[in-house]
């Protein structure tokens, strides 16, 4: 039923198709470029687009096509590990602050309260600074920054979710606290989780963006959506396709990606279901 209400919903068809091609992209990244994206060619440098490279070239005469499509891998790759991590992590704090309440809620939510107070692209540079430049930089910064929004969802639904009859009766029959924690109430919150993820991923996949563009993600010569349109942006005047591939490929994913989730949002809420 959730999966129909996704596809009859507004723009949910064109998210979900720009999901797959990104995906497939990712996943079949050798076979669709056409050219080796580490490969350089001095004498074929800043070509226009063209037949044989329909993006153009870099300064270095690398083919923008390929870089393109094998930095979907790496935007994709953080975007899901690090929500994965943030999801996992933040769930965790919010099932047991909510569940426990008192001072277990009020410590996990200030030190919630404390990450929160840090604008949240300034919190991921400074975590990304400070273990350097790479892969893994992004990904904790990111899920550092993720982690408050899913303890906050997590922990106000399962308040709600306590207080029901069927959590009752599991108390009263003597179940512990860690089955009825993830057998009885996470189960019933896991619809506004869902949500949250598939919006998050959009919105690490433009900070992973961004730190690459500052310089902050992965090292070169490896693609990546953020650092193509860094080096680009000094021939911006002259040759301005080196940041026009990569800059629709973020435009895109992005926009894919909230229009399921705005589907999925809209799917999962009880009081829109006829």
């Amino acid at each position: 039923m959730v999966l129909r209400r996704v596809v009859r919903a507004r723009l949910a068809p064109l998210g979900i198709a720009i999901c797959f091609f990104v995906v497939a992209a990712a996943l079949f990244a050798p076979v669709i470029a056409p050219y080796d994206p580490a490969a350089t060619d001095i004498m074929n440098s800043l070509q226009r687009p063209n037949l044989a490279h329909w993006l153009g070239t870099d300064d270095l005469g690398r083919d923008i096509f390929s870089r393109v499509i094998f930095g979907s891998r790496i935007s994709l790759l953080v975007g899901g590990i690090a929500v994965g991590a943030a999801l996992l992590i933040g769930t965790t704090i919010g099932v047991v602050a909510g569940y426990f309440a008192g001072i277990i809620d009020n410590i996990a939510m200030r030190i919630m309260d404390s990450i929160l107070s840090f604008p949240a692209l300034v919190l991921a540079i400074a975590v990304a600074a400070v273990l350097g430049a790479g892969l893994a930089a992004p990904m904790i910064a990111i899920a550092v920054v993720y982690i408050p929004a899913f303890a906050r969802v997590a922990r106000g639904q399962v308040l709600s979710t306590k207080e029901q009859e069927f959590v009752l009766a599991a108390q009263t029959v003597g179940s512990d606290h860690r089955r009825i924690m993830f057998r009885h109430v996470f189960p019933n919150i896991t619809a506004p989780l869902i949500v949250q993820a598939s919006l998050s991923v959009a919105f690490a996949i433009l900070a992973e963006a961004s730190l690459s563009f500052l310089g902050l993600g992965v090292k070169p010569p490896e693609a990546s959506w953020g650092r193509m349109v860094s080096e680009g942006r000094q021939y911006l005047q002259d040759a301005p396709w080196l940041v026009f591939g990569p800059g629709v490929a973020i435009f895109l994913t992005v926009m894919g990606l909230n229009f399921v989730g705005d589907a999925l949002r809209d799917a999962l809420d009880p009081r829109l279901r006829m």
